[in-house]
């Protein structure tokens, strides 16, 4: 087993190093793999400019008539063949992992994340090419399908005595993949890759988990918060438990890195976002209503 068959994710040039025996190809695949990266970081842009309403223009084809914008709706997919790093992935599954049935404020929830993101990006320059990560399934995906035939396999399934890979717990109490529009399926035999599956396919094939979610355990917490601020909306009470989170009050701490602009519980590290909040808001504001 090689050294970098325990690696998770690379660096681009570590993975072009690795791809490439001569040097001139290794420069080539370099390029190709910054504008695919640069392509997809643009196409992310846009599809946020589109959707939050902040480019309003009529398009037409060459003969006059009125075309459709290239982004409608959170599930039109971005570019494949654009390059995804890992944290470029996160930021997609958290901006556009929502829409406006399964709660009102999506649009508000999905502008705040961006412009944080944002923000972000700006004052620590980690939009920048060499410092992304890919991981090893988004590199065979897209070698894959640029049909670049390369020396190392980032097909390869580590087996160790625990597992490497597990479903991430969400807040809800059961299994759910990060990213999914981007994100390929890793198989045992290198160099192959299964086809594409939407959100649904994969949610459907995970495994069912019981347990207690993150409101039976910590709602009495939120509940109180709610009944004492008499907030009216879900945005409002989310700021109100990162003032206490903030203050060393109640369960939740902040989210740094890529947490950030959600609350992390302490107790199991897992992550709280605002749409989880407004998800359950209902409930919440039931509960908060009763004498207590």
């Amino acid at each position: 087993m090689s050294v970098w068959d325990q690696h998770d994710d690379f660096l681009a040039e570590q993975a072009a190093l690795l791809a490439m025996k001569d040097g001139l190809e290794v420069q080539g695949l370099l390029e190709l793999m910054r504008n695919a990266y640069d392509k997809a970081r643009q196409a992310t842009d846009s599809k946020y400019l589109w959707l939050s309403g902040k480019v309003k223009v009529e398009m037409r084809d060459g003969e006059g008539r009125q075309i459709p914008p290239p982004y409608q709706s959170v599930k039109d997919p971005l570019p494949e063949d654009g390059f995804y790093s890992t944290a470029l992935q996160g930021h997609i599954g958290v901006i556009f992992d929502c829409d406006s049935d399964s709660y009102p404020d999506w649009h508000e929830a999905m502008v705040d994340h961006y412009e944080s993101w944002q923000n972000d990006k700006l004052e620590n320059s980690r939009n920048r090419f060499e410092v992304q990560r890919f991981s090893r399934k988004e590199i065979g995906r897209w070698l894959q399908l640029r049909n670049i035939q390369s020396a190392y396999s980032f097909a390869v399934k580590i087996e160790t005595s625990l597992p490497l890979v597990k479903p991430v717990q969400s807040d809800r109490g059961h299994p759910e993949q990060v990213a999914v529009c981007v994100s390929p399926l890793e198989t045992q035999e290198a160099g192959r890759a299964e086809p594409y599956k939407t959100k649904e396919q994969d949610m459907q094939s995970l495994p069912k988990a019981t347990g207690r979610t993150w409101l039976d355990k910590y709602g009495d917490y939120v509940v109180e918060v709610q009944r004492t601020g008499k907030f009216g909306t879900a945005k409002d009470l989310f700021k109100a438990l990162e003032i206490e989170a903030r203050a060393g009050r109640g369960p939740f701490e902040i989210g740094q890195g890529l947490n950030r602009g959600s609350l992390v519980i302490k107790e199991t590290g897992k992550t709280l976002a605002l749409k989880t909040v407004q998800n359950r808001l209902p409930e919440i504001l039931k509960r908060a209503r009763r004498i207590p």
